[in-house]
């Protein structure tokens, strides 16, 4: 069974550009011509649809991501007043920023290490080449 066909390629392409650079949804509908509730039927029943939305939103977040890890190592301008007025600017840093963002990058990096399996793929690398690997622990022992 082919999808329903709600809006063409260039509709889709129209609305999630619109909604990625405006990140107003009702916007991106009046770009491609057409009332919320289409556009919402549309992502129901469109696959294509959900997909593009989808690959915007992961853009969006990596766009934040991106912001969020560079305030934490480069800290940002903050405008500096006296007496009422701007008199300069000056560069804030906020160490529990940089504390979190390392703390959820450690967590991804151990999740991809638990997702990888290095020693099973050496193993069946090693297998598939049908050679022996001596036990490191075992030459340790026998040198040491």
């Amino acid at each position: 069974m082919s999808e329903v066909q709600l809006l063409t390629s260039k509709d889709i392409t129209t609305f999630c550009d619109t909604w990625y650079l405006t990140k107003n949804f009702h916007q991106a509908c009046k770009a491609i011509g057409r009332h919320r509730e289409y556009v919402e039927t549309a992502i129901e029943r469109q696959e294509s649809f959900r997909v593009a939305l989808i690959r915007i939103q992961e853009r969006a977040v990596d766009d934040i991501e991106a912001t969020i890890i560079d305030r934490a190592a480069n800290g940002w301008q903050e405008e500096v007043y006296f007496k009422g007025e701007c008199v300069g600017s000056r560069t804030v840093y906020s160490p529990q920023l940089a504390m979190k963002v390392l703390q959820v990058k450690r967590k991804s990096w151990r999740e991809m290490e638990d997702n990888i399996d290095i020693a099973g793929t050496l193993k069946q690398i090693v297998h598939g080449m049908d050679i022996s690997v001596p036990n490191v622990f075992q030459i340790e022992n026998a040198n040491g």
